[in-house]
C-alpha cells in the first residue's frame, strides 16, 4: 500500500492529478491558507515557472523552498517572522539573501 495520496487539481484550467505524501499535502494547504490562495492557484503558479521537472517534483521543491525562505527571513529579522509573502520567490520577486532558489529552477 502506497503512502502517497492522489488528489485532483486544476492547473491553468486543465484537470490533472498529483500524488504527494500526506505531510506535503498538509504543507501545501498551510501555504494556501497563509497566502490566501487556492491549491489550484498555487499549482498553476508553480507549473507556469517550472522548466524540466514533473509538476509533482516541482511542487515538492516549491514547498521546501517556501519554508526555507520563511526561515531565512525570520533569521534575518532576528525573530519568528510571519510566513505570509514567502510565495514571492515563485512569483519572481528577487531575493537579496541566500533564501529560496529562484522560481526558474523549479
Amino acid at each position: 500500500m502506497s503512502t502517497l495520496v492522489n488528489r485532483n487539481v486544476t492547473v491553468s484550467g486543465h484537470r490533472t492529478s498529483m500524488r504527494l505524501e500526506p505531510a506535503m499535502w498538509e504543507a501545501l494547504e498551510e501555504i494556501c491558507r497563509r497566502e490566501k490562495l487556492t491549491v489550484h492557484a498555487v499549482c498553476s503558479l508553480v507549473d507556469s515557472r517550472r522548466t524540466q521537472s514533473s509538476l509533482t517534483a516541482a511542487m515538492r521543491v516549491f514547498i521546501l523552498g517556501y519554508f526555507r525562505a520563511a526561515v531565512a527571513d525570520s533569521q534575518e529579522a532576528g525573530h519568528a517572522a510571519s510566513l505570509n509573502g514567502a510565495i514571492g520567490y515563485v512569483a519572481g520577486t528577487p531575493r537579496t539573501h541566500g533564501g529560496a532558489p529562484p522560481a526558474a529552477t523549479l
